[in-house]
C-alpha cells in the first residue's frame, strides 16, 4: 500500500471554512451543534494590557507524528507534521510535512499509515531534519495526546545533543476542561470522537499533517470556548488543564 501524501490544497479548504479569520470574526460565529450545551455563540476575544501573554496573541503549532510503533522509550519517527497557528489564525502556507527514514522499520506499523519502507528509503533522517523541527517548533506545542509525540521528539534530539524545551498543551485536556466546566464530563475524549464532536470531515485519517491540521482546527473553535469561560491568559490556560491527566493514546 503506497503511502498517502495528502492535498495540502484539498485540506486547505475545510480548513479556511472553519477557521477564525481574524479576532473580531469571533463574534456571530456558530459553534458545531453539539458543542452548544454551554456555548452557545463564539464572541469576540477582548484585548487589552496583561503581564501575561494572551491565548489570542501566543504563537501555537498543532503537531503530529507517524512512528514505527507506540512505544515512546524506543520506537522511531517515520513522519512529521507542523501547522503553524498565529492570532487565532491557521497558517496553511507555513505548514511542513515530510517523511523521516529511520534506522529500522517493522511492516506491522503500515497498516494504520500506510507508510511503507519503500516510501522511506530517500527520505532524510532526523539528524538531517532536526534543525528544521526545532526551529518549526517555537511557541506552544499542540496535540492529541500530546505527551507522546512530545516524548518521541525529546528522545530524537537527545540523540543529536540536543535537549528539548517546548511548552505543550494537549487538546484532550483542554476538552476534559471543557467539559467538566459545562457539567458534560465523561465525554469521549479520543481523537476520533473530537472529529465528529466538532463537525470536521475526516479525510487521510492517520497522516501526519493531515492530523496536525485537525488538532489546529479543534483549538480554533476551542479557544473561543475558553474565552467564553473566562480563560485568556496562557497562564490561565495551562491552570486551567494541569489537574486533569494525559488523555489516553
Amino acid at each position: 500500500m503506497p503511502c498517502r501524501i495528502p492535498d495540502v490544497e484539498r485540506l486547505k479548504r475545510p480548513v479556511e471554512r472553519s477557521r477564525l479569520a481574524s479576532h473580531n470574526e469571533f463574534e456571530g460565529l456558530h459553534l458545531p451543534q453539539k458543542l452548544t450545551g454551554c456555548t452557545t455563540m463564539i464572541f469576540h476575544l477582548p484585548f487589552g494590557t496583561t503581564s501575561h501573554p494572551l491565548v489570542s496573541e501566543q504563537r501555537f503549532c498543532a503537531i503530529d507524528l507517524e512512528t514505527t510503533g507506540l512505544d515512546p522509550s524506543c520506537d522511531e519517527i517515520i513522519a512529521f507534521a507542523c501547522v503553524p497557528m498565529e492570532r487565532a489564525r491557521i497558517l496553511v502556507k507555513d505548514a511542513f510535512y515530510t517523511l523521516v527514514r529511520p534506522a529500522g522499520y517493522s511492516l506491522s506499523a503500515m497498516k494504520f499509515h500506510g507508510i511503507s519502507g519503500q516510501d522511506l528509503e530517500k527520505a532524510p533522517s532526523f539528524a538531517d531534519i532536526a534543525d528544521t523541527i526545532l526551529r518549526l517548533t517555537e511557541g506552544i506545542v499542540l496535540g492529541h495526546s500530546i505527551h507522546f509525540d512530545h516524548e518521541v521528539l525529546r528522545r530524537h534530539f537527545k540523540r543529536q545533543g540536543v535537549t528539548l524545551k517546548r511548552e505543550t498543551l494537549d487538546v484532550a485536556l483542554v476538552e476534559r476542561w471543557l467539559a467538566r466546566k459545562c457539567g458534560q464530563a465523561g465525554e469521549d475524549e479520543s481523537f476520533d470522537s473530537m472529529l465528529k464532536r466538532y463537525g470536521l470531515r475526516v479525510c487521510y485519517r492517520h497522516n501526519a499533517l493531515a492530523d496536525a491540521f485537525f488538532v489546529a482546527q479543534i483549538f480554533q473553535v476551542q479557544m473561543a470556548r475558553l474565552d467564553r469561560e473566562g480563560i485568556r491568559t496562557v497562564d490561565q490556560l495551562q491552570k486551567a488543564v494541569k489537574s486533569c491527566r494525559f488523555a489516553a493514546w
